[in-house]
């Protein structure tokens, strides 16, 4: 933690006991970062890395998805 290796590769939600206490940590985090509020900061997601910048991104793992089912391109409805 100390050498800001934590977010340098996948977080696997099923390994945190309260991950939604994650998610809120790196919002605070990503607020501070681009000095905006934190209700100013829209959440978004990509399965392609390049479509996103480098800061203020967490990759995730142990992400489950509710009535839909991803064949890793694109998600569908089941």
């Amino acid at each position: 933690m100390q050498a800001g290796g934590l977010l340098n590769k996948p977080v696997n939600l099923s390994d945190l006991f309260h991950p939604e206490t994650f998610l809120n940590a790196f919002r605070q985090r990503s607020a501070r970062l681009y000095k905006v509020a934190i209700d100013e900061l829209k959440i978004v997601s990509s399965f392609e890395a390049s479509k996103l910048g480098k800061d203020g991104v967490i990759q995730l793992e142990g992400l489950y998805l509710q009535g839909c089912a991803f064949d890793g391109t694109r998600l569908s409805d089941i």
